[in-house]
């Protein structure tokens, strides 16, 4: 289980129970009442088997938040695409020729959308069928032979050329797409470029041609306002994300990642089991990025990274993390979305297919969060801008079937694996500040130190060996009860190397005076964090009765 401090082992002479915190979210109850409602169904059906007769039909249960489903297929329809780039039209030779650029969008062509460009995505509102469209009007008697029109992306493409007739007093449309290079694939900035179409007679006379200059986003550039060209970007078929499923697979029950044959509760694990392997993987969140999506006066560009470059780079911000994470939610057969809120963005799945409880997973708090907290920050995000009416989402799912197709990067270094990165990131570098401890009466007294003045210490043990013991250092009583020790005036922190694999034991000792006349430790209480449980900033240990100790924890990278 993905819980703060869950599956804690205790160790000491009194047997101290931690807490299970289960979902904690505000949908808690949402998702209690669909695990519930399918064995409400499986129940049903069992009867009807039973009695050969239809069991009656039942009302479906409400959802705990407005219909979200609903909500962001609303939103989807709301981005703003200036794209009109003013046709040019010119009389020649008793031929009318209208040229217009359908690839362009306010003037810019996307290298990370070239692999569109006659493959007609259906993207409502938005023609990016062709590089150019010129449509030839024959105004004379005669039908004209042997037109040649041609239309070239200067230096990063081969020409596309086309020998056409128009018969007298007609017109027709030319629809031209070239092929493109591998230059575009590779252009990481935007750059300014030449696009070309020129317009020749039977025998070789140019009749018309014109050169417009342009701009071409980088491969890795997008205008953000255009939501289903971010599905460019989402690529399941990313040879590191199908690395990180696997390793996501091999934590879970069965050794692999079902997707939607999993009941509410197994669609949450899975997701959690990606979140985890990010975690084990060591992949971080940078700089805050601010989307623009919620722009309307322009088209804005946004700066973006494959999924294989969140690998290399280790390390991402909430754009390129939703990015990754969807690619692995949409390789595993799940509904992801991507949902855009002011100044970020975060990935989405319904825990049932068409359902309306959904998981949103905030990976800012990478290094930093059990899964349980990530999804509990992506909720509170997601409501927030949902009652200000400021979120906008691409539906995955939605966008394939306007023939939206992941652009084809090579997937990283060809040395490099998931393998590696988890092998690489077995050791981790933590700063541990000690808070407060407090030993509750009864688990004093339990340990035989009845009427005995309390002498306490808080001691820290990484695989048997001390990492600190306050001893002699300075402590404070809180609220006048010397059974509530803090340390924060002060601050103690100890800086701590933690292998996967390896715990540590946080306790608190009584010092008790010997026959000698010396102070000897004996053991209140004890608890052990694993690796997962560092994944916390705040971790607070407790026992039954109440006593606890509180530490901050910070990974130094």
């Amino acid at each position: 289980m993905r819980r703060l401090l869950a599956g804690l082992v205790i160790v000491g002479v009194i047997a101290v129970a931690l807490p299970e915190p289960g979902y904690s979210s505000k949908w808690t109850e949402a998702l209690r009442k669909a695990s519930e409602k399918q064995k409400r169904k499986a129940a049903e059906k069992a009867a009807q088997q039973a009695a050969a007769a239809p069991a009656p039909a039942q009302p479906a249960a409400a959802p705990a938040e407005p219909p979200i489903q609903q909500t962001l297929d609303e939103l989807e329809a709301r981005y703003q695409v200036k794209q009109a780039v003013p046709a040019t039209t010119r009389k020649v030779a008793g031929l009318v020729i209208e040229v217009s650029y359908p690839c362009l969008m306010d003037g810019k062509f996307l290298a990370s959308a070239f692999h569109l460009i006659g493959a007609e995505p259906a993207i409502p509102g938005l023609d990016m069928a062709q590089l150019v469209r010129v449509k030839i009007q024959n105004t004379t008697k005669a039908q004209v032979d042997g037109l040649r029109v041609r239309a070239e992306l200067l230096r990063f493409s081969d020409p596309a050329i086309e020998s056409v007739s128009v018969p007298a007093g007609s017109s027709i449309t030319v629809n031209l797409t070239p092929t493109f290079g591998d230059e575009l694939s590779k252009l990481l900035k935007t750059r300014a470029a030449s696009l070309y179409f020129g317009l020749a007679s039977d025998a070789g006379k140019t009749l018309y041609e014109e050169t417009k200059r342009v701009s071409i986003l980088g491969r890795n550039e997008t205008l953000a306002q255009v939501l289903p060209l971010w599905a460019v970007f989402v690529n399941p078929e990313d040879r590191l994300v199908n690395e990180l499923v696997e390793l996501a697979g091999s934590t879970v029950p069965g050794g692999s990642l079902s997707g939607y044959q999993a009941d509410s509760r197994g669609v949450y694990d899975q997701v959690g089991a990606i979140y985890d392997a990010l975690n084990e993987l060591g992949l971080r969140y940078g700089n805050a990025s601010t989307t623009g999506i919620l722009s309307a006066a322009k088209l804005v560009t946004q700066q973006v990274r494959f999924p294989s470059e969140s690998f290399e780079k280790r390390g991402m911000n909430c754009i390129d993390g939703s990015i990754l994470l969807a690619s692995a939610l949409e390789k595993i057969g799940l509904d992801a979305r991507m949902v855009f809120v002011p100044g970020g963005a975060f990935a989405g799945v319904p825990l049932q297919k068409g359902g309306n409880t959904w998981v949103f997973v905030e990976l800012s708090v990478l290094g930093a969060s059990s899964f349980d907290g990530a999804v509990e920050t992506g909720w509170k995000e997601y409501t927030e801008a949902r009652d200000k009416k400021a979120v906008r989402s691409l539906n995955l799912a939605a966008a394939r079937a306007m023939n939206v197709k992941p652009f084809q990067l090579e997937a990283g270094r060809r040395r490099m694996s998931v393998k590696a990165l988890y092998e690489a990131n077995a050791t981790r570098n933590y700063a541990i500040t000690l808070k407060q401890a407090n030993i509750h009466q009864a688990d004093y007294e339990a340990v035989g130190f009845k009427g005995m003045g309390p002498a306490l210490v808080v001691q820290g043990l990484l695989n048997g060996a001390t990492v600190f013991n306050t001893t002699g250092e300075p402590r404070w009583i809180i609220d006048n009860n010397p059974m509530h020790l803090g340390f924060e005036k002060q601050p103690h922190v100890y800086k701590v190397a933690l292998k996967r694999g390896d715990d540590m034991k946080f306790g608190v000792i009584q010092e008790v005076p010997g026959g000698d006349g010396k102070l000897y430790p004996r053991m209140v209480l004890q608890w052990t964090l694993t690796w997962k449980n560092f994944l916390s900033r705040r971790i607070t240990m407790k026992s039954a009765a109440g006593s606890f100790v509180d530490i901050a924890v910070t990974e130094v990278r």
